[in-house]
Formats: C-alpha cells, sequence, structure tokens
C-alpha cells in the first residue's frame, strides 16, 4: 500500500505528499477499527442469545395471583 502510494506519488504531480500520508493513516486505521469491530462477533451473538433466554422467562404467566382474596389460614 505504501508502495503503491508512493509510485503515485512520483509519476503524479497533482498529488501531494501530505495528503497520500492522511489517506494510507485513514485506511489503516479504518482497517485497524474494522477488526477489533469484527473480534466482537461472537460476543454479540451469545448477548443475543442471553437476552431472548430473558425475554422468554418474563414472558411466562405468573403463578402468583395478586388479585386473589388472602385465605385465612395465611400466616
Amino acid at each position: 500500500m505504501v508502495y503503491f502510494g508512493t509510485l503515485i506519488l512520483v509519476n503524479d504531480d497533482s498529488v501531494d505528499a501530505e495528503r497520500m500520508f492522511i489517506a494510507l493513516f485513514a485506511i489503516i486505521w479504518g482497517a485497524f477499527g474494522a477488526g477489533q469491530a469484527a473480534s466482537y462477533g461472537p460476543d454479540a451473538a451469545k448477548g443475543k442469545l442471553a437476552g431472548a433466554k430473558v425475554f422468554k422467562i418474563t414472558d411466562l404467566p405468573s403463578e402468583i395471583n395478586s388479585y386473589a382474596e388472602p385465605s385465612k389460614n395465611a400466616v
């Protein structure tokens, strides 16, 4: 990548070194960021599965009837 940028810099007078290095820097850091983001892919899948389990539990109807009258035998 740097080699190709140097070839463009030598053969094309309209490109200055500062702009070329800024572009190379952006490409390298973009690739670095994409690699870091891709490493979280399996964690995201695990999180999605865990969230589905939580919602499955919260969607179950409760066996406790809060509207029922308390029995006289309750302590």
